[in-house]
């Protein structure tokens, strides 16, 4: 005999951890608030790869301005520019995010406006990225100051406008889950 987990238990479980709460409870609220909370975890991965491109990016500037160099062991024999870790930071997250923006398409969760708050939200990333590719470009022609003036004109503010679309998007799905939770209480 299998033990019946209370659906108090069950509803911090699809919040903590979506998949296992989900394979274990044949309920509608917990199946709702465990697909949306895997919603959220999705968008945090677009944001959190956003952030360090940006992160990247203002880095890179600087260390082109700068001259600065990373070492990469602990008696500075081997150094890179900031510019190539920007590029790792666009290759190491590309996939990933491309992987959580069609998790976030094919959802059947989701409303339309959410959808098309989340389009914006992928087409921002598109565009920082772009920027991203843009800033490695100048610098290794040794443009510093239009790279610099690019992220200062468009990456600083597709940072903020990144920030401000996810984080109104996740709202709207917290709010979804507390509903469904007192729904369901």
């Amino acid at each position: 005999m299998f033990y019946k987990a209370p659906k108090i238990l069950l509803l911090i479980a699809a919040l903590a951890a979506p998949m296992p709460a989900l394979a274990q409870s044949n309920d509608d609220p917990v199946k709702e608030i465990s697909a949306t909370a895997g919603l959220i975890a999705h968008l945090d991965t677009i944001a959190r790869n956003s952030e360090e491109i940006a992160f990247w990016q203002g880095v890179a500037v600087l260390g082109g301005a700068f001259d600065w160099r990373i070492d990469f062991s602990a008696d500075g024999s081997e150094t890179i520019a900031p510019s190539y870790r920007l590029f790792n930071a666009l290759e190491e997250s590309n996939i990933e995010t491309k992987r959580a923006a069609a998790a976030l398409d094919r959802s059947r969760h989701l409303d339309d406006e959410t959808k098309r708050a989340i389009a914006d939200i992928s087409a921002l990333h598109s565009e920082l990225r772009d920027v991203g590719e843009t800033i490695i470009r100048h610098l290794e022609n040794g443009e510093t100051k239009a790279a610099a003036e690019l992220y200062w004109t468009k990456g600083i503010d597709l940072r903020r406008a990144l920030a401000n679309a996810s984080y109104s998007v996740k709202s709207g799905l917290h709010g979804a889950i507390k509903t469904t939770a007192r729904a369901a209480r």
